[in-house]
């Protein structure tokens, strides 16, 4: 060496470098004079050097300093100390790796954006739900096109206001089903109170909130069918279409209802094409085996289903106790179904069929005087008389003969006996 600095002599004394080298560091200085002497040029290399007691990480460069004929004549070298540098970058590499590790080994989809909002990570949990081909192409593009306007609007309003973010909405899988998650949002903030980053979760609450959702719908559509009127038929039709139309807002994609299959006797205001065009050629032929057999009748991968804008049918007998069959809940829905679907619509098809049965024995007509005289017509010889503890119908019932009234009689052999319908009817006081 020809020259030493101040602050070489004040760090490392008048020794030449390669004496405070870290043993480990020998090979990386060697190298670093082979690469500049092949090139005839720069080179720099970090290793650490010893100071005092420690050893502390700095930069070497080596410069080739030229004559008047090219030739290099010397070379000038610094070491420029990047100890805390190098130090706390690692550091926070480190942590960004650990940070990542929680990230990934959650169970939710988590995700970071920028300031902004725009997206800079997903963690695995994102491709495993939606699946590596759509992964690629955003969340808001696989929010549900019913929920997207508003989440988006929700989000946008979030990252100006510098607010926490929440919304309940539904995303795509990697199956083409739609499942309800709920999305939050938080700010990560610097020490002087800017955002730095989002970081959100993607939870997914579809089996709590489709219990829910059931459970309300049930509810409502039993409120809805307990207020249909007995004899007047417009308005019996009027409220099962409420009630479809109940069915069509949370669950299915269409509904209707039929007595005979030939012509529904209320459809949901969603789709109303069964009794016209392909849902009508689907619907009359599973309806009549539906009301023939008493079985639930699936349809599911139709041409006639898809030229409707549907991808399966349902259609449920709905049975009296007595396993009398009064009719038809049909419904088609936009997805394949599942068990919890098939369970719901099960449910469904019960509160109907005892709207149904409740209806039939409210509209049967009595003859007051005839029944309960048993020592006149039309009661059979042989039959016992109308037990005393038995109260009759309200007096505004029309008092004329009927189906059931004759079904008694039918039912009555060599003791009084009422049919279901009856029984609904005529209570012990």
């Amino acid at each position: 060496m020809s020259y030493l600095n101040a602050q070489y002599r004040g760090r490392f004394g008048r020794a030449p470098l390669r004496v405070h080298l870290d043993p480990q560091d020998h090979d990386s200085y060697d190298g670093l004079w082979r690469r500049a002497h092949a090139l005839g040029g720069a080179a720099q290399s970090e290793v650490r050097l010893r100071v005092g007691d420690v050893s502390r990480w700095h930069v070497l460069r080596v410069n080739p300093v030229r004559n008047e004929r090219g030739e290099i004549a010397e070379w000038v070298a610094s070491a420029t100390d990047i100890h805390d540098r190098l130090v706390a970058e690692r550091l926070a590499q480190r942590n960004e790796q650990r940070y990542r590790g929680v990230l990934e080994g959650m169970p939710q989809i988590v995700w970071l954006t920028d300031a902004h909002g725009t997206p800079t990570y997903f963690n695995r949990r994102w491709a495993e739900y939606v699946g590596p081909e759509r992964a690629i192409q955003g969340f808001l593009q696989l929010v549900h096109p019913n929920d997207r306007a508003e989440y988006q609007a929700r989000w946008a309003a979030a990252v100006e206001a510098q607010q926490p973010f929440e919304a309940e909405h539904r995303l795509l899988g990697a199956d083409g089903r739609y499942r309800t998650f709920v999305t939050r949002g938080s700010l990560v903030l610097d020490a002087a109170g800017h955002v730095i980053e989002w970081v959100g979760t993607t939870t997914d609450v579809d089996d709590p909130v489709f219990a829910e959702t059931a459970a309300r719908l049930l509810a409502s559509v039993t409120e809805k069918l307990s207020a249909v009127p007995g004899s007047r038929h417009r308005l019996r039709a009027l409220r099962y279409r409420e009630a479809l139309d109940l069915l069509t807002e949370r669950f299915a994609e269409s509904a209707a209802v039929w007595t005979v299959p030939e012509e529904p006797l209320a459809v949901s205001r969603a789709m109303p094409g069964w009794s016209q065009g392909p849902l009508q050629e689907v619907s009359t032929a599973q309806v009549r085996l539906a009301l023939d057999t008493g079985e639930a009748q699936v349809l599911a991968d139709h041409a006639l289903l898809h030229e409707a804008g549907v991808s399966e049918a349902l259609l449920l007998p709905l049975l009296a106790r007595d396993g009398t069959r009064f009719g038809v809940l049909g419904m088609t829905f936009r997805q394949p179904l599942q068990d919890r679907d098939h369970e719901l619509a099960t449910d469904l098809a019960q509160r109907f069929a005892a709207a149904m049965e409740t209806t039939r024995c409210a509209t049967m007509h009595w003859t007051l005087s005839a029944t309960w005289n048993c020592s006149t017509s039309p009661w059979k010889t042989g039959c016992s008389a109308v037990p005393g503890n038995w109260k009759p119908p309200p007096a505004n019932w029309r008092r004329s003969a009927t189906a059931c009234h004759t079904t008694c009689v039918r039912r009555c052999g060599t003791s009084w006996a009422l049919p279901t319908c009856c029984e609904r009817i005529w209570v012990a006081t």
